[in-house]
Parts: structure tokens; C-alpha cells; sequence
């Protein structure tokens, strides 16, 4: 059964890790969606109460955020939804099962102030942005996972970290130069000439 229930995290690793190296945001927010689905699964088989609320909300969310984001107004509405609903997460988490020791209450916090930090990084406006946001909000839920023993979500993270920084490092400076280039070919094309009237 515990082999069963890592093998769930590792497919959930799968999918967080292709959803940092997608070039759109809806198609990392789409892949975000999925990962959430199979993590949750995996950390309610864990016991790990607060992680499957959190990865239970994400879903919604980033489907959510797939639909009706990329406006700024829409974007303060699903804010303003999900981050109270993010931290209503912490206390269902005791009271569904989780131990009420000082240990729980500081471990049980690593989740929720990632998934606040990433609810907020949705509103920006491309997957760079994410990414940037991403790379704080990973090492959170590494630290989370080591806590709850999840091999399969310590791989992820470990790889979703590698994939941040292959995102950062080379997508993100590639289409940055890029943009260089096409801004400086577009300066420095000569104007077309005026025609003369007779």
C-alpha cells in the first residue's frame, strides 16, 4: 500500500514538473490543475490533511484562473475567493485529523503560505512571472513533504526546482533576448524614403 500511495506522487511529480517548463500560462495552469488532482489523492492516503486541502483547492483554482483570469478586476475577485478559502484550509486540517502539537501547527503552515503566495502569483500576466513567484512556493512544499515523508512529493519538488531554474535560466532569458532582438531589428530597419510629388 505504501509503494501504491508514493506511486501517485511520483505520476503528481510528473505534472507539477512539465507545468514549470510550459511556454503559456494556460497551459501551465492546466498541467498545475492535473498535478493538484493526483497530489491530493496521494496526501489523503498520507493522512497529510492540510496538503490534500491544499492541493484540493488548487484545482478549482486554477481552473478558475484558466477561465476568468488575465483581467485585473477578475483577478481581485478569485483572489479575494481563494486566499480565505486557503486559510480556511488550516483548521478543517485539525479538525478532520491532523495532531494539534506545536510541530502540526508549524508544519501544517508550509502549505498554506505557499499556496497564498502562488494564488497571488496567478494574477501576474505571464508563465515568467509565475516562475519567478514558483521559486519560493517550491521549497516550502519540499520542506512539507520531507515532514510528511512523501517520496514521491520530495522528487517533485526536487525536479519542479531544477525546472524553475531551467525555466528562469534559459526559456525566460531566451525569450528575453529575443525581444531584445526584435526591438533593435525594428530600430535600427531604414525608414522608407518619402516619395517626391511632381
Amino acid at each position: 500500500m505504501d509503494i501504491f500511495i508514493q506511486i501517485i506522487g511520483f505520476v503528481g511529480c510528473g505534472l507539477i514538473a512539465l507545468s514549470s517548463i510550459q511556454k503559456s500560462k494556460g497551459r501551465m495552469l492546466l498541467f498545475m490543475a492535473f498535478g493538484g488532482l493526483i497530489f491530493c489523492i496521494h496526501y489523503l492516503l498520507l493522512g497529510a490533511w492540510a496538503g490534500a486541502l491544499m492541493n484540493g483547492v488548487s484545482i478549482l483554482r486554477a481552473f478558475a484562473f484558466r477561465s476568468f483570469g488575465g483581467k485585473r478586476k477578475n483577478d481581485r475577485i478569485l483572489i479575494a475567493i481563494f486566499v480565505p478559502a486557503i486559510l480556511l484550509c488550516y483548521p478543517l486540517a485539525f479538525l478532520f485529523g491532523t495532531e494539534p502539537t506545536l510541530y502540526h501547527f508549524l508544519v501544517e503552515l508550509l502549505p498554506i503560505a505557499a499556496m497564498v503566495l502562488a494564488t497571488f502569483s496567478f494574477a501576474l500576466p505571464d508563465a515568467a512571472k509565475i516562475r519567478r513567484i514558483s521559486i519560493i512556493v517550491s521549497p516550502m512544499w519540499l520542506l512539507y513533504n520531507i515532514f510528511h515523508v512523501s517520496i514521491g512529493g520530495i522528487i517533485c519538488e526536487s525536479i519542479n526546482l531544477a525546472a524553475l531554474i531551467y525555466g528562469i535560466f534559459v526559456i525566460d532569458r531566451r525569450a528575453k533576448k529575443q525581444a531584445a532582438e526584435a526591438a533593435a531589428s525594428t530600430e535600427s530597419a531604414p525608414e522608407k524614403a518619402p516619395e517626391r510629388s511632381e
